[in-house]
């Protein structure tokens, strides 16, 4: 391993804490300083999208292709899954330490560098800005995440998520309430949003596609969004079934007989009769 590239990247890294989260959490510096343990043949944009991707195909069940990712090819694999393991188990930590920022995108501007970025790519909206936008939504959706509703919030442009990891964080206390949709046209962007939502409990649905064109190429589910389905569709069959019986005539009783009257007087019973029968065979009864 070029020891050149790891300091540089160490450095990168101390920067990056900065970035997102104000110098704080140690635990940031932790998931990349493992995850730059893959630098050799693919450079440190290459390795953090390779990490996206093994998470993405994780979260979808696709655990071939996450075994399939370049990065993880040549050398020792066996320590290459590792180590990606426990970059995975550090930012899982660094996530639950703050919850809904997104540490990936910052990541990915911060080893993209401030100029020449893709044509397809884009800088991010500040997580700062993204937490006020969150916080200024008001009306009908606080009304019904109040009342036990479930509210749904879409973003066409959604990068990694940021406006809608905001909102959640806003309303996290009803997090089992909200639905959040989001498309982008950048494959990197949409796997970061999958994994942000997916680290952090979301139910969402996530669209590769162009919004201004209405072409949809992909869309993918988060495990939340799975198993809120699952348990709606569950709500769903019981109340159905209970309507069914509900409207059902109700089976008639059989009527029973009258108990018996124990405090009746029983019938008189006859008095005792002998019987003598005489020598010329006659019978004689007395009572």
């Amino acid at each position: 391993m070029n020891e050149e590239i790891v300091t540089e990247q160490e450095m990168r890294d101390a920067r990056l804490v900065g970035f997102t989260a104000g110098g704080h959490s140690v635990l940031k510096q932790l998931w990349w300083k493992e995850l730059s343990k893959l630098i050799g043949a693919y450079d440190s944009l290459s390795v953090l999208r390779g990490f996206i991707d093994a998470m993405f195909y994780i979260g979808n069940g696709q655990l071939d292709k996450a075994q399939d990712l370049p990065i993880l090819q040549g050398g020792d694999m066996a320590k290459k899954r590792r180590i990606l393991q426990r970059a995975m188990l550090f930012l899982g930590e660094a996530m639950e330490r703050e919850r809904f920022t997104d540490i990936l995108g910052a990541a990915d501007q911060e080893l993209r560098g401030k100029g020449g970025q893709d044509a397809n790519e884009a800088f991010y909206t500040p997580n700062s800005v993204s937490d006020l936008m969150g916080a200024l939504v008001e009306g009908e959706l606080k009304k019904k995440l109040a009342a036990g509703d479930i509210v749904t919030v879409y973003d066409p442009t959604v990068g990694a998520g940021r406006l809608l990891l905001s909102f959640c964080k806003e309303h996290a206390q009803h997090l089992d309430q909200i639905r959040v949709y989001g498309t982008d046209i950048e494959q990197n962007a949409i796997r970061m949003f999958y994994v942000n939502c997916m680290l952090n409990g979301i139910a969402a649905e996530v669209k590769h596609g162009n919004e201004l064109l209405m072409e949809h190429w992909a869309v993918y589910y988060t495990p939340e969004w799975h198993m809120y389905e699952q348990d709606r569709k569950l709500k769903k069959h019981v109340e159905q079934m209970r309507a069914i019986f509900e409207g059902m005539p109700k089976p008639e009783t059989e009527e029973q007989p009258s108990p018996v009257d124990t405090t009746q007087e029983t019938p008189d019973q006859p008095e005792k009769m002998d019987v003598t029968i005489l020598p010329n065979g006659q019978m004689t009864f007395n009572f």
